[in-house]
């Protein structure tokens, strides 16, 4: 009986210990030799920020039996990386998405250390290569002699950063977004100015399109002012003569002006009383003095704005108005084109009684050409005429002058004042 229950313990005492040594067996199999796990790894970071790759690395743990790193990405496994590359490099990403790497460590026993080492990065956006549009309304809100401040708009665009800013092609400076104008100093008087601009954005795109603008800066101010050039000094002017008044003027003292004739400082006569001022900084007027002009040595000529009398000036010294030659050719004085064969009045003025006929001569150069008449009545109440017909056989020419001549005293004559023409019919 006793036997009996004998050979049944140990056949329960065998039973269990085959049982504990598979269970060893079972745990030796999951941890390993050691049933220790390796180390986490360490200083896990990306080292590149690409848009659609992250790569990562770390570094390995020092146990000795360390064998690799497994890798997965946002929870999915990827791949083992072997003890000492200590890098993943994880592509075909999408670009500005963040990434999770989570790693284990496992070592030469199969030991795997399931505490999760894991790091987070974001892949870079797609680059901004798009230039931001120009600004508009580009132009100058003043006018000075030195300076010019020009106002703008500027690009509606989001990522607007500033504005370039050129000057007659120079660099000047960068105008922040919002500013909207850019001031030139010291510049010259009354000289054209272009400010050029080139936008760009936050991610250093530039609008390489010019957008631009010229302008003047003012001229310097100049007082409005009118000098008598002619009579101005000593002039002899004499009755009947045509003489020529002149004057310059500054600024913008008006349109027109009135001339006077003075003598002393009293008006002697108004010789017009409205005339247009000139172009270009110069004005004049052709006066015939008339023959019943006082004379005298206390003359003046008086220049002065019909809009503005404080604009005027006065002949610096007096000139002289002196009796006229006793006889004036008044036709032909010079331009004349006569034909052959066509009919023409000479025509002359005389003064007191310088005899009570004259002699008529064309010249050519100083040489008499032909004697028209020889003897006709002066004229009558200080004028005179004579019709002449042009030979058809008179020898063509543009240097023909009119001479008339007193029969009883020869000082007593005048010439045209320029050549006229005798042309073929």
């Amino acid at each position: 009986m006793r036997g009996k229950y004998c050979k049944k313990s140990w056949i329960m005492l065998a039973v269990i210990m085959f049982a504990v040594i598979g269970c060893l067996v079972w745990v030796s199999g999951c941890l390993g030799a050691d049933g220790i796990p390796p180390a986490g790894i360490t200083n896990i970071h990306n080292v590149t920020f690409a848009t659609t790759s992250v790569n990562w690395t770390w570094n390995d743990p020092a146990d000795a039996d360390f064998s690799k790193v497994m890798v997965y990405l946002n929870g999915v496994f990827k791949t083992n990386v072997t003890k000492g590359t200590r890098f993943y490099l994880a592509t075909g990403l999408v670009p500005d998405t963040e990434y999770t790497l989570g790693t284990q460590t496992v070592d030469t026993s199969g030991n795997i250390n399931h505490t999760w080492v894991i790091h987070m990065a974001r892949t870079a956006s797609v680059p901004d290569t798009t230039p931001p549009s120009g600004v508009t309304n580009l132009h100058n809100v003043t006018f000075a002699t030195t300076t010019i401040n020009w106002t703008w708009d500027d690009p509606a665009d989001a990522d607007f950063s500033k504005v370039i800013v050129y000057l007659n092609g120079m660099f000047k400076t960068n105008v922040t977004k919002g500013i909207r104008f850019y001031s030139a100093t010291v510049l010259v008087p009354n000289t054209t100015y272009t400010l050029g601009t080139h936008t760009v954005d936050t991610s250093g795109n530039i609008n390489k399109i010019w957008v631009n603008h010229t302008t003047k800066t003012a001229p310097i101010p100049v007082t409005p002012r009118i000098t008598v050039v002619v009579p101005n000094a000593s002039e002899n002017w004499k009755q009947g003569s045509a003489q020529t008044i002149m004057w310059k003027y500054t600024g913008s003292p008006g349109s027109s002006v009135k001339i006077e004739l003075l003598r002393g400082t009293a008006v002697n006569r108004m010789i017009n009383s409205s005339i247009s001022i000139g172009s270009g900084g110069s004005g004049s007027y052709s006066w015939t003095l008339p023959y019943n002009q006082d004379l005298g040595t206390d003359f003046k000529i008086r220049i002065t704005s019909t809009s503005n009398a404080s604009y005027n000036d006065t002949s610096n010294a007096n000139f002289t108005i002196s009796a006229g030659p006793p006889i004036t050719i008044i036709v032909p004085s010079g331009g004349e084109n006569w034909k052959q064969g066509s009919a023409r009045n000479i025509t002359w003025k005389y003064t007191g009684i310088p005899g009570l006929s004259v002699k008529i001569e064309l010249l050519r150069g100083t040489a008499v050409n032909r004697m028209i008449n020889s003897s006709i009545s002066m004229g009558f109440g200080g004028s005179g005429s004579y019709r002449w017909t042009v030979p058809y056989n008179q020898t063509l020419g543009t240097d023909y002058k009119i001479r008339i001549t007193s029969t009883s005293n020869t000082t007593y004559n005048d010439t045209s004042n320029a050549n006229f023409t005798i042309s073929a019919v």
